[in-house]
Protein backbone atom coordinates (compact mmCIF):
# COMPACT_ATOMS: atom_id res chain seq x y z
CA UNK A 1 0.00 0.00 0.00
CA UNK A 2 1.50 3.43 -0.88
CA UNK A 3 1.67 6.14 1.17
CA UNK A 4 -1.09 8.07 -0.26
CA UNK A 5 -3.53 5.36 0.66
CA UNK A 6 -1.96 5.04 4.07
CA UNK A 7 -3.18 8.79 4.77
CA UNK A 8 -6.73 8.13 2.98
CA UNK A 9 -7.14 4.97 5.69
CA UNK A 10 -5.61 7.16 8.22
CA UNK A 11 -8.63 10.13 7.78
CA UNK A 12 -11.02 7.23 7.25
CA UNK A 13 -9.99 5.79 10.60
CA UNK A 14 -9.80 9.20 12.23
CA UNK A 15 -13.53 9.86 10.83
CA UNK A 16 -14.87 6.80 12.26
CA UNK A 17 -13.88 7.38 15.68
CA UNK A 18 -14.81 10.64 15.59
CA UNK A 19 -18.23 9.60 14.61
CA UNK A 20 -18.34 7.02 16.75
CA UNK A 21 -20.21 7.94 19.36
CA UNK A 22 -23.20 10.36 19.35
CA UNK A 23 -25.46 10.81 22.08
CA UNK A 24 -29.29 11.19 19.95
CA UNK A 25 -31.72 11.28 22.61
CA UNK A 26 -32.68 10.83 26.33
CA UNK A 27 -36.03 9.44 27.35
CA UNK A 28 -37.60 11.23 29.53
CA UNK A 29 -35.62 14.58 29.36
CA UNK A 30 -37.21 15.98 32.38
CA UNK A 31 -39.04 15.70 35.80
CA UNK A 32 -40.19 17.37 39.12
CA UNK A 33 -37.72 18.13 41.53
CA UNK A 34 -38.40 15.58 44.59
CA UNK A 35 -39.08 13.12 42.16
CA UNK A 36 -38.00 8.82 42.96
CA UNK A 37 -35.67 7.40 40.50
CA UNK A 38 -35.97 7.84 37.14
CA UNK A 39 -35.13 5.05 34.35
CA UNK A 40 -33.80 6.76 31.31
CA UNK A 41 -33.72 5.34 27.74
CA UNK A 42 -30.11 6.55 25.76
CA UNK A 43 -29.81 6.43 22.75
CA UNK A 44 -27.17 7.00 20.20
CA UNK A 45 -24.72 5.61 17.72
CA UNK A 46 -21.48 3.60 20.05
CA UNK A 47 -19.10 1.72 18.51
CA UNK A 48 -16.54 1.06 21.14
CA UNK A 49 -17.56 -0.31 24.18
CA UNK A 50 -17.77 0.19 27.52
CA UNK A 51 -20.26 2.95 26.93
CA UNK A 52 -20.21 5.27 30.13
CA UNK A 53 -22.89 7.18 30.80
CA UNK A 54 -22.43 11.13 32.65
CA UNK A 55 -24.57 13.25 34.79
CA UNK A 56 -23.16 16.52 35.22
CA UNK A 57 -25.02 18.80 38.01
CA UNK A 58 -23.76 22.00 39.43
CA UNK A 59 -20.12 21.26 38.12
CA UNK A 60 -20.48 17.70 39.79
CA UNK A 61 -20.38 14.67 37.72
CA UNK A 62 -21.93 11.23 38.49
CA UNK A 63 -21.54 8.15 36.46
CA UNK A 64 -25.19 7.00 35.75
CA UNK A 65 -24.05 3.51 34.01
CA UNK A 66 -21.69 1.33 32.15
CA UNK A 67 -22.60 -0.77 29.25
CA UNK A 68 -20.68 -3.18 27.75
CA UNK A 69 -22.96 -4.80 25.25
CA UNK A 70 -20.73 -4.48 22.30
CA UNK A 71 -23.30 -3.45 18.91
CA UNK A 72 -26.65 -2.16 21.08
CA UNK A 73 -27.72 1.69 20.47
CA UNK A 74 -29.76 2.08 23.35
CA UNK A 75 -29.40 1.12 26.77
CA UNK A 76 -30.76 2.35 30.37
CA UNK A 77 -29.30 4.18 32.90
CA UNK A 78 -30.59 5.17 36.19
CA UNK A 79 -30.95 8.70 37.76
CA UNK A 80 -31.13 8.23 41.55
CA UNK A 81 -33.70 10.42 43.47
CA UNK A 82 -31.06 11.93 45.21
CA UNK A 83 -29.75 13.43 41.94
CA UNK A 84 -33.48 14.76 42.00
CA UNK A 85 -33.65 17.01 44.43
CA UNK A 86 -33.09 20.23 43.42
CA UNK A 87 -34.68 22.25 39.71
CA UNK A 88 -32.15 23.05 37.32
CA UNK A 89 -30.74 21.63 33.92
CA UNK A 90 -28.09 19.02 33.92
CA UNK A 91 -25.97 17.38 31.59
CA UNK A 92 -25.92 13.91 30.32
CA UNK A 93 -23.41 12.97 27.79
CA UNK A 94 -21.21 9.25 26.98
CA UNK A 95 -17.61 8.37 26.74
CA UNK A 96 -16.25 5.37 25.05
CA UNK A 97 -13.18 2.93 25.19
CA UNK A 98 -9.85 4.79 25.30
CA UNK A 99 -12.21 8.35 23.32
CA UNK A 100 -13.21 11.79 24.74
CA UNK A 101 -16.75 13.29 25.52
CA UNK A 102 -19.51 13.05 23.41
CA UNK A 103 -22.19 15.86 22.40
CA UNK A 104 -24.02 16.25 25.73
CA UNK A 105 -28.29 16.44 26.27
CA UNK A 106 -29.79 18.44 29.04
CA UNK A 107 -32.48 17.14 31.58
CA UNK A 108 -34.27 19.20 33.08
CA UNK A 109 -35.66 18.78 36.94
CA UNK A 110 -38.62 21.56 36.99
CA UNK A 111 -39.76 23.18 40.22
CA UNK A 112 -41.10 26.17 41.46
CA UNK A 113 -44.68 27.40 41.90
CA UNK A 114 -47.61 25.30 40.70
CA UNK A 115 -50.76 26.66 42.89
CA UNK A 116 -51.32 29.51 45.57
CA UNK A 117 -54.41 28.54 48.49
CA UNK A 118 -56.68 31.42 48.80
CA UNK A 119 -55.96 33.15 45.81
CA UNK A 120 -58.88 35.70 46.46
CA UNK A 121 -59.26 37.76 49.05
CA UNK A 122 -62.01 40.92 49.99
CA UNK A 123 -60.04 44.32 50.20
CA UNK A 124 -59.58 45.42 53.89
CA UNK A 125 -60.40 41.63 55.15
CA UNK A 126 -58.39 40.25 57.94
CA UNK A 127 -55.02 38.79 57.99
CA UNK A 128 -54.69 34.95 56.43
CA UNK A 129 -52.72 31.93 56.08
CA UNK A 130 -51.48 31.99 51.92
CA UNK A 131 -50.46 28.35 51.21
CA UNK A 132 -48.27 27.88 48.23
CA UNK A 133 -48.10 24.75 46.60
CA UNK A 134 -45.52 23.35 43.80
CA UNK A 135 -42.27 21.18 43.89
CA UNK A 136 -38.32 21.65 44.77
CA UNK A 137 -39.04 24.06 47.52
CA UNK A 138 -36.64 23.65 50.49
CA UNK A 139 -35.95 25.71 53.71
CA UNK A 140 -34.58 28.20 51.65
CA UNK A 141 -37.39 28.97 49.38
CA UNK A 142 -39.34 32.08 50.45
CA UNK A 143 -42.76 33.34 49.32
CA UNK A 144 -42.83 36.69 47.40
CA UNK A 145 -45.71 38.79 47.42
CA UNK A 146 -45.43 41.83 45.24
CA UNK A 147 -41.36 41.57 45.61
CA UNK A 148 -41.32 41.59 49.25
CA UNK A 149 -40.40 38.60 50.48
CA UNK A 150 -42.52 37.25 53.52
CA UNK A 151 -41.46 34.86 56.40
CA UNK A 152 -42.03 31.79 54.99
CA UNK A 153 -42.66 27.94 56.94
CA UNK A 154 -41.42 25.20 55.11
CA UNK A 155 -43.49 22.56 55.15
CA UNK A 156 -42.83 19.84 52.52
CA UNK A 157 -40.94 20.06 48.97
CA UNK A 158 -44.01 20.71 47.55
CA UNK A 159 -45.85 23.25 50.13
CA UNK A 160 -44.47 26.22 51.78
CA UNK A 161 -47.35 29.01 54.13
CA UNK A 162 -46.77 32.19 54.93
CA UNK A 163 -49.15 35.22 56.91
CA UNK A 164 -50.20 37.44 55.08
CA UNK A 165 -51.06 40.27 57.20
CA UNK A 166 -54.13 42.83 56.80
CA UNK A 167 -51.66 45.72 55.34
CA UNK A 168 -51.08 44.06 52.46
CA UNK A 169 -54.56 43.52 51.35
CA UNK A 170 -55.81 47.32 52.09
CA UNK A 171 -56.77 48.43 48.30
CA UNK A 172 -58.39 46.33 45.89
CA UNK A 173 -56.69 45.15 42.81
CA UNK A 174 -54.26 42.03 41.91
CA UNK A 175 -51.00 41.16 43.71
CA UNK A 176 -48.30 38.53 42.25
CA UNK A 177 -46.83 35.78 44.30
CA UNK A 178 -43.76 34.23 43.14
CA UNK A 179 -40.92 32.00 45.23
CA UNK A 180 -36.92 32.96 45.73
CA UNK A 181 -34.81 30.05 45.79
CA UNK A 182 -30.90 30.12 45.25
CA UNK A 183 -30.31 28.71 41.59
CA UNK A 184 -33.67 28.35 40.78
CA UNK A 185 -35.12 30.53 38.22
CA UNK A 186 -38.42 32.52 39.53
CA UNK A 187 -41.29 31.21 37.73
CA UNK A 188 -44.15 33.18 36.14
CA UNK A 189 -46.02 34.92 39.35
CA UNK A 190 -48.85 33.91 39.76
CA UNK A 191 -52.00 36.49 40.57
CA UNK A 192 -53.97 37.06 44.13
CA UNK A 193 -56.58 38.57 43.49
CA UNK A 194 -58.17 41.29 46.25
CA UNK A 195 -61.77 42.37 45.73
CA UNK A 196 -63.47 45.44 46.52
CA UNK A 197 -66.19 44.94 49.07
CA UNK A 198 -69.58 45.02 47.99
CA UNK A 199 -71.25 48.34 48.04
CA UNK A 200 -74.85 49.36 47.83
CA UNK A 201 -75.75 51.91 45.00
CA UNK A 202 -79.46 51.99 45.01
CA UNK A 203 -82.58 50.38 45.36
CA UNK A 204 -85.70 50.18 43.61
CA UNK A 205 -88.24 51.13 44.63
CA UNK A 206 -87.16 52.98 47.28
CA UNK A 207 -90.70 54.09 48.58
CA UNK A 208 -94.36 52.35 49.08
CA UNK A 209 -97.23 53.10 50.26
Amino acid sequence: MNRPSLYLLGALLLATQAQAQTLTSVTPASAPAGSPAQTLLVNGRFQQYPVTVYWTFQNTTTTLAVSNFDGFSQFNATVPASLLTTPGVASIYVTELSSGPSNSLSFTITGGLTSISPNFAQAGGPAFTLTANGNGFSQNTIIVWNGTQLPTTFVSPQQLTTTIPASLIVTAGTASVTIAQPGLTSPSPLPFTIYAPPTLTSINPNSAL
